[in-house]
């Protein structure tokens, strides 16, 4: 028998991100899937599909993963998905029953799936929204169609009844708790288990080789699909007019101490630039020691010390010269 079911409707876990409506929850699952596969935890993945035959993959040893056709129109859509629902949940009570699938818990991912689990299972739900509607921004020319309403009552709805229901962040969990207040007793917060090289990041220097990106200057990197709803146009046109902002030549003659060889940032609003690196106290010498640091300190462009608070300099951190 099945231990866990999980359910992932509108997105396949095997698809390509920015394929279709595929983008971070299937880096997401396909990680969640391997995960349970080594920890020995047998689940059956029931999602949606085209064509006339349900087609099964076991992408890991222990997962099962049901591709169940359900009249989906391409190209895909949330209004589609959402039209061809009850479809494919007729289709999944057929193939549970064939397939003797009786899950102890469900696991439901984005709001679509969290509906087609509890029309399908009475067991245990965890449910991660991924997102909720009530925190997006719409696009300009999409705006809140009939399907935001649907969408907003049934993500309230399930937050009754989930057991449990899963975010990704401190600030997720505070932000989702705040529209729905269930989330105070149910909600939990569990980082997300794909590869944490990001956390590591090798010096710019060494990205930028890699990549073939020049050494200086600003990179924008966005990963969005390309459909209205991710706001990735106004994204590229923000970036447009920060890329114009900073090709703009600079007025080196009100920062202090310029060398062409430093970089300069704006210091918050108060309209300093200071160099993008600058020196720490480094008290616990005599004077004669430190005064050849911050001579060369000043000689690379340094334009921002912190004279340490107790050294024999001076009485306080104030900005050099």
């Amino acid at each position: 028998m099945t231990r866990h079911l999980l359910v992932s409707y509108h997105t396949c876990p095997l698809e390509e991100p920015g394929e279709g409506l595929a983008g971070g929850m299937n880096v997401f699952l396909s990680g969640l899937l391997r995960g349970l596969s080594k920890r020995r935890m047998s689940t059956d993945v029931l999602t949606r599909a085209t064509g006339e035959t349900v087609e099964v993959t076991a992408p890991f040893p222990g997962v099962r993963i049901f591709h169940v056709p359900c009249g989906w129109r391409e190209p895909p859509s949330r209004d589609s998905a959402f039209a061809s629902l009850d479809l494919f949940v007729d289709r999944c009570r057929i193939l549970m029953r064939g397939e003797r699938i009786e899950p102890n818990v469900v696991s439901a991912h984005y709001w679509m799936s969290g509906v087609v689990a509890r029309k399908l299972a009475g067991a245990p739900m965890v449910l991660c929204y991924h997102t909720v509607d009530a925190r997006k921004v719409p696009a300009p020319a999409e705006g809140r169609g009939p399907l935001s309403s649907i969408r907003r009552a049934r993500e309230a709805a399930l937050a009754g009844e989930a057991l449990r229901i899963v975010c990704f962040s401190e600030y997720d969990l505070a932000e989702n708790r705040r529209i729905l207040p269930e989330l105070s007793d149910k909600g939990v917060v569990i980082p997300p288990g794909v590869d944490d090289r990001f956390r590591h990041l090798p010096p710019r220097e060494v990205a930028r080789a890699y990549l073939g990106l020049p050494q200086r200057g600003m990179v924008f990197l966005l990963a969005a699909r390309g459909d209205a709803g991710k706001n990735a146009a106004a994204a590229v046109a923000a970036a447009s007019l920060g890329s114009v902002a900073a090709a703009a030549p600079q007025d080196t003659s009100k920062i202090l101490n310029y060398n062409a060889k430093m970089t300069y940032r704006p210091l918050g609003k108060t309209g300093h630039m200071i160099s993008e690196i600058s020196l720490g106290g480094h008290g616990g010498q005599s004077p004669a020691d430190r005064v050849p640091v911050l001579e060369k300190a000043v000689e690379l462009g340094m334009n921002y010390v912190d004279n340490n608070i107790d050294s024999d300099l001076g009485s306080g951190s104030d900005p050099f010269p």
